[in-house]
């Protein structure tokens, strides 16, 4: 979980029968203030919130599936403030899952670490970009 300085409290569940989560905003007054719908994976770490009030949070997978028997599956994603998706960095489909929280710096760079024993830094600004 994660409080913003608003006072919004951000929470993920995910459904392991399904492999999905949602990630939901709660206002100060415990009401609903948004949920997202299913998004593919587990959440793994907590949600991360800048300045601007976006969120973002990771997600990932690993399943028996692919090459080898295994398929490996992750992606950050940005949502605005209202809860809709700015967009999802998966580095062209081979990112590891994500099992930490991203952190974002003074400089607006967000860190986030992978399940292949990595840590990633991109700028905010250059991941829209990229994915837009």
């Amino acid at each position: 979980m994660t409080v913003a300085e608003d006072g919004t409290l951000y929470f993920g569940v995910t459904d392991l029968a399904s492999i999905k989560c949602r990630l939901y905003a709660l206002k100060p007054d415990g009401t609903l203030k948004w949920a997202t719908s299913d998004i593919e994976n587990a959440l793994y770490g907590t949600p991360t919130v800048d300045t601007n009030g976006n969120v973002y949070f990771g997600v990932g997978y690993f399943t028996g599936t692919g090459e080898g028997g295994v398929t490996i599956d992750g992606a950050l994603y940005k949502l605005e403030s209202d809860g809709e998706v700015a967009w999802t960095f998966t580095d062209s489909g081979n990112m590891d899952p994500l099992y930490t929280s991203p952190i974002i710096d003074s400089n607006g760079y967000v860190y986030f670490g992978t399940g292949a024993n990595s840590v990633d830094t991109l700028a905010v600004g250059d991941v829209y970009s990229i994915t837009e």
